[in-house]
């Protein structure tokens, strides 16, 4: 357990989660030891998922590709235990919104609130526009801060925040463009 509170207060700390989200990830955690679900894996992948699921929970999810980063694992390993822990402990899966991750990509990009604003104002018109529909979020909200943020931050910055592929970047702006919401 000193293991994995260790692991929390590390990650807790690259991603600047705040004192609330770091507490429920001990207690989720907790919940998992007991339950002995953290058998046989790593205590990074366990920590990390759990982290995930937390953020999710709060409505500010940070991605998963992220998270994994940060103990320098695949977001595979930590997705595939994040599952395990929500089949388990019959958590409730959360559905993220593009918007939703707006902020916790932001922040590490060191970008300003019109630019948090100006991002969700997009997404939301896509979302409207329907846009989104079986897309990333992560690459949704990824797109949105790019073309609010062209003059500060390059694809390249952006999609390594995000953990996805300047190509998805670009997929996504010809999508905004082709439906409408920002101009060709």
């Amino acid at each position: 357990m000193a293991a994995a509170l260790d692991c929390l207060e590390l990650i807790g700390d690259q991603l600047e989660l705040s004192k609330e989200a770091r507490l429920r990830a001990a207690e989720l955690y907790a919940d998992v030891a007991l339950k002995g679900l953290n058998d046989g894996r790593r205590t990074e992948d366990v920590v990390s998922a759990v982290v995930c699921l937390v953020t999710r929970q709060a409505g500010e999810p940070v991605p998963i590709t992220r998270v994994a980063t940060q103990i320098r694992r695949g977001p595979v390993d930590v997705g595939r235990v994040m599952k395990k822990i929500q089949r388990e402990l019959k958590i409730e899966r959360t559905d993220c919104l593009p918007e939703s991750y707006v902020r916790s990509l932001c922040t590490p990009l060191g970008c300003d609130s019109d630019t948090v604003e100006g991002a969700c104002e997009l997404v939301q018109s896509a979302r409207e526009t329907g846009l989104v529909d079986g897309r990333n979020p992560v690459g949704v909200a990824a797109a949105a801060i790019y073309l609010v943020e062209t003059e500060e931050q390059t694809q390249r910055e952006i999609a390594e925040t995000a953990g996805i592929s300047r190509e998805t970047i670009r997929v996504r702006l010809q999508e905004f463009r082709q439906g409408g919401i920002v101009d060709a």
